[in-house]
């Protein structure tokens, strides 16, 4: 005669309380909005821009600063265009200890491809 075998019940992971199928279903769904959100950038940058023979996306919809960075506001939010831009490269906002810096050294350049992110001692001797 077999022992009486024993139904195990289903293991449920958690992180801080919560199961985690739920945290994977809420992140896939974070990141299918962030993968919208980066595409509004990318063509409100696109659309508020002069396009250069040089690959240059100049903002010309939006205020500039001192320094001739442009800021333009994309859903409630208002930043500067190569940041925005960043944005719309890394998925994510930019981190607060990094800057962004442009391959192209035009301060009024959005293009996402000209972007790259940097801190504050490399953007100064980029600079130089």
């Amino acid at each position: 005669e077999q022992p009486a075998q024993h139904a195990q019940p289903p293991l449920t992971l958690t992180l801080q309380g919560a199961p985690l199928n739920i945290i994977i279903a809420q992140a896939t769904q974070e990141g299918n909005t962030m993968n919208q959100d980066n595409n509004l950038i990318r063509e409100v940058l696109y659309r508020n821009s002069e396009i250069k023979p040089c690959g240059c996306w100049e903002l010309t919809r939006s205020d500039q600063n001192h320094t001739g960075h442009r800021r333009i506001t994309i859903n409630g939010k208002r930043d500067y265009g190569h940041r925005w831009a960043m944005v719309e490269q890394l998925g994510e906002p930019v981190p607060f200890y990094r800057v962004v810096c442009h391959i192209c050294d035009n301060p009024t350049c959005c293009n996402p491809n000209h972007v790259y992110l940097g801190d504050y001692l490399s953007n100064r001797l980029d600079q130089l």
